[in-house]
């Protein structure tokens, strides 16, 4: 199932309307389901860490659809490598 048919069923409990695409949430508690969805976390410092360790996943399986890193980036991927999230 894609991740938007998921957010969207997780969400359900707070549509405005079938036919539309609101939800009549708190952005924080929004943020909460997705992360817990996507990361299996609702900490967002956790999911922070689990989408930027995705991102460098990326990078290192399809390095020519990036830009090149710089410096920084290189050591933030280091840096994450010593970190998992709680």
């Amino acid at each position: 199932m894609q991740w938007e048919l998921r957010i969207h069923a997780r969400l359900a409990f707070c549509r405005v309307a079938k036919e539309r695409e609101f939800f009549r949430i708190e952005l924080p508690e929004a943020l909460a389901h997705i992360n817990q969805l996507i990361y299996g976390t609702d900490n967002p410092v956790d999911a922070a860490i689990c989408g930027m360790k995705d991102l460098f996943k990326l990078y290192r399986k399809y390095p020519s659809s990036f830009k090149k890193p710089d410096e920084q980036a290189l050591k933030i991927e280091e840096a994450l490598k010593g970190i998992e999230p709680d």
